[in-house]
């Protein structure tokens, strides 16, 4: 995944398979983000991964998401996920209450850029 803080606080963030890196710096990069102490929204285009390939990984990310999980939902105000295809779009927003459950924030599924940079003030506004 590939993460993009440059917008702070907006973060950009990228899932597609060529943009895979190892998940012990995604999750020093979301420690980063963390630590500043400041809310802050990520926005990914496409359905999110299912994350379904290493155990190890999934290990690791569910005991960094137990270290992390208050501040998580205290600090990531949400995730905005552009999904242009409606089908696609439909699937991830069944999808989103596992995603908010299991990431302790909610995602918010929309179908243009635009749209997404309103919903994005308005969560940052709260």
């Amino acid at each position: 995944m590939k993460i993009d803080a440059s917008e702070y606080p907006v973060v950009r963030i990228d899932s597609k398979p060529a943009h895979r890196v190892a998940i012990d710096c995604v999750l020093a990069e979301f420690s980063r983000l963390l630590a500043r102490e400041e809310a802050f929204v990520f926005i990914g285009e496409g359905l999110p991964l299912d994350g379904g390939g290493d155990p190890e990984d999934a290990r690791v990310v569910s005991r960094w998401m137990r270290i992390n999980r208050a501040a998580l939902s205290r600090l990531v105000k949400g995730q905005v996920q552009i999904i242009t295809d409606p089908d696609a779009r439909q699937a991830a927003e069944t999808f989103s209450l596992a995603f908010a459950y299991f990431w302790g924030y909610p995602m918010f599924v929309v179908g243009s850029e635009q749209e997404a940079r309103i919903k994005v003030i308005s969560l940052l506004s709260l």
